[in-house]
């Protein structure tokens, strides 16, 4: 089992969490558009996470 239901708390239906890399990056509550999401997956793909101990 998954730890990330305990991790993150689900407090409305719909909600989408976008993850990186094991990291949270986005959080979508409510209807979204199809043009909002894509557009938040297709950045995610575009861009490195900065992991806050690799950070200069």
């Amino acid at each position: 089992m998954s730890v990330y239901p305990m991790a993150h708390v689900i407090e409305a239906i719909p909600t989408l969490l976008l993850f990186k890399d094991g990291q949270l990056i986005r959080t979508f509550v409510g209807v979204q558009s199809e043009a909002a999401l894509t557009g938040a997956i297709l950045a995610a793909a575009e861009n490195p996470v900065i992991h806050p101990s690799s950070a200069p």
